[in-house]
């Protein structure tokens, strides 16, 4: 941004007197510094491949230490850190508001390219507990086969096996598809799969929502009001075919 001001400024001699100095500089690098990574959380859960809500916890707890660490360190000057300290403060009662819903812990567990490292240790004990409560409701007799009937009791205690036998596998490289992993391995976990299914399917922003509804008002417009219903259908599908390319 820096080559592109001087361009500008010297094509236009009359910006000169509003050119940031040295000093001023130094501000607006620390700033962007700030800010960067909520750049990056933003076009991560705002990506067209509509991350879940497992994304958000590793997100916002990245940002956090990021600014935190901002405050903490003695190079910034006292107005960006009152900037970097009211950032912290938002986030964090936002933080407090996520990281009290039981659905968010159980949706990064599944997730297998986090699974627990997002977790204190303190925290991993509570989390597992929430989601074995959760298996408790799962695991009933009608979702095995039927070689495979047993009381709900071993059912549970099988499916706590799987868990544990998923938790200590290796983690999947970061930006993996999680939902094609779970796919792959449905017949290995078949009652976590269930599971994972239904808590990874929440999305982890309303950008999803909102294009469809864009997407919705582009093709049945004030001049195309009278498209029959199955054409319209066929065209926001055609439409979203064509830009993923399939």
């Amino acid at each position: 941004m820096q080559s592109e001001l001087k361009l500008l400024k010297t094509a236009h001699q009359s910006l000169k007197s509003n050119y940031p100095n040295i000093s001023e500089w130094i501000n607006i690098n620390n700033i962007i510094h700030l800010l960067e990574l909520m750049l990056d959380a933003t076009d991560i859960l705002s990506k067209s491949s509509y991350p879940t809500i497992s994304n958000i916890r590793l997100v916002l707890k990245s940002i956090l230490q990021h600014v935190q660490n901002f405050v903490a360190n003695k190079l910034y000057s006292k107005e960006e850190c009152i900037i970097a300290k009211s950032i912290n403060d938002l986030l964090t009662k936002y933080w407090s508001i996520f990281d009290g819903n039981k659905s968010t812990k159980i949706a990064t567990i599944f997730d297998p390219a986090s699974k627990l490292i997002t977790f204190l240790t303190s925290e991993r004990e509570r989390a597992i507990t929430s989601l074995k409560n959760v298996i408790a409701q799962y695991a009933s007799p009608e979702l095995v086969t039927v070689k495979q009937q047993t009381t709900e009791l071993q059912t549970i205690r099988k499916v706590t096996e799987q868990l544990e036998t998923y938790l200590s596998s290796p983690i999947i490289a970061n930006g993996s598809d999680l939902f094609q992993w779970w796919a792959n391995n449905n017949n290995r976990f078949p009652i976590l799969a269930k599971i994972a299914q239904n808590y990874l399917a929440i999305q982890g922003s309303s950008v999803p929502c909102e294009e469809a509804f864009s997407t919705t008002s582009r093709t049945i417009s004030k001049l195309r009001n009278r498209l029959n219903p199955k054409t319209a259908n066929a065209s926001i599908c055609l439409k979203s075919w064509i830009e993923n390319d399939r």
